[in-house]
């Protein structure tokens, strides 16, 4: 499994909201929202190196109206699963499902939500995983094959927020 520390992540990481969501969040206080697909595990969610930014270009979604921008810094000494590869992601798959995972044995992009409901939780307590960070290449060799189609872009998810310092753009 590859498990990288948080101080070792390198590259902007930014947080979108809403306008009126940002004095909240700029105090540590969220509302996470339970996501409607359970490929998409609650948490604060991050753009990686721009890659939600650069992921609504290609979507001509243009500049975020009525989106606030706030820069992320992850806490120290995180346990972060790095997805770069296909084997990055086989690894702890087949972990969870307690046998070797080859290309047959994983869900589908047509799996939308995960059977096995309870992955999330079983990563953070038996596996002590702090986030999930998803690298453009791991993005891109995981996306039509895994039910990780739908993360579209390098982005990082952290479940507790309070794990997150945010700070507005410096003007």
């Amino acid at each position: 499994m590859t498990i990288v520390k948080s101080d070792s992540i390198e590259g902007e990481l930014t947080h979108w909201l809403k306008n009126e969501h940002a004095p909240l969040a700029l105090k540590g206080e969220f509302i996470l929202q339970k996501g409607t697909i359970s490929n998409k595990p609650r948490g604060l969610w991050l753009s990686w190196t721009k890659g939600w930014e650069e992921w609504c270009k290609v979507e001509s979604f243009g500049d975020l109206p009525n989106k606030t921008c706030l820069h992320a810094q992850l806490n120290p000494g995180l346990d972060i699963w790095l997805i770069d590869s296909m084997d990055d992601f086989l690894e702890v798959w087949g972990d969870f499902k307690g046998k070797k995972a080859h290309i047959k044995d994983y869900p589908t992009m047509n799996i939308i939500s995960l059977y096995e409901s309870n992955f999330w939780q079983w990563l953070k307590d038996t596996k002590n995983i702090d986030g999930v960070a998803l690298t453009d290449k791991g993005q891109c060799t995981t996306r039509m094959r895994t039910w990780l189609y739908g993360w579209d872009c390098a982005s990082i998810v952290i479940f507790n927020p309070d794990n997150v310092i945010l700070k507005e753009e410096n003007k």
